[in-house]
């Protein structure tokens, strides 16, 4: 989860109360792991991990579908793969 979309999406409760309810705050894409560490390791000139066979297989996802719903958040960030780090 992107630090801009917490901080919109604790405003965003603020500003419309939905006390007594719990969300999920999670970017509504899910990339697996291995997406997310190469494209670091790119972004940062590191040699690319290595994985086991099978490594991604049966991972959960965990859904934010309950806070985009209740919420009608607009995301700045869905899809981890589009976050900004610096080193």
């Amino acid at each position: 989860m992107h630090h801009d979309d917490v901080t919109g999406i604790i405003q965003v409760i603020m500003r419309q109360p939905q006390w007594n309810q719990i969300y999920n705050v999670v970017a509504p894409e899910h990339p697996v792991r291995r997406e997310i560490y190469a494209r670091n390791a790119r972004e940062f000139g590191y040699p690319l991990p290595d994985y086991a066979d099978g490594a991604e297989e049966g991972y959960k996802v965990v859904s934010g579908s309950k806070l985009i719903r209740d919420l009608n958040y607009p995301f700045q960030y869905a899809n981890p793969l589009d976050f900004t780090y610096t080193p």
